[in-house]
């Protein structure tokens, strides 16, 4: 019976294990884009950020001071709003961008941004 028992329990931990990695997995769709913007070594970048509790990415586009430079998506690609320009405005869609939260940068990765 104490073999079952831990038997369960090392299935409910590997469960749990697997449930965290997938939450944080990069979806399909982003990983796409990542590639794409590696291939043709684009000057934009990738954040992974929180809004209103909810994983969402930022791209950032290469045309600064435009007024749409950023873009707020979900985890499923859907684009939330569009921001950016001198004074930081929402220019499409609907949110409030000092609400967004850095989690990290996924493109380009690690410490070194040079183009």
């Amino acid at each position: 019976m104490r073999y079952w028992a831990l038997s369960v329990f090392i299935a409910l931990i590997a469960h749990e294990a697997s449930a965290a990695e997938s939450k944080y997995a990069i979806p399909a769709w982003l990983n796409q884009a990542i590639a794409d913007r590696r291939a043709s070594k684009s000057p934009d970048v990738i954040e992974e950020a929180t809004y209103q509790g909810k994983r969402m990415f930022v791209l950032h586009h290469g045309v600064p001071d435009s007024g749409h430079e950023h873009m707020l998506l979900n985890a499923d690609g859907k684009e939330i709003c569009q921001f950016g320009g001198f004074v930081g405005r929402v220019t499409s869609g609907a949110c409030d961008i000092g609400k967004i939260i850095y989690v990290r940068t996924l493109y380009p990765s690690g410490p070194s941004r040079s183009k």
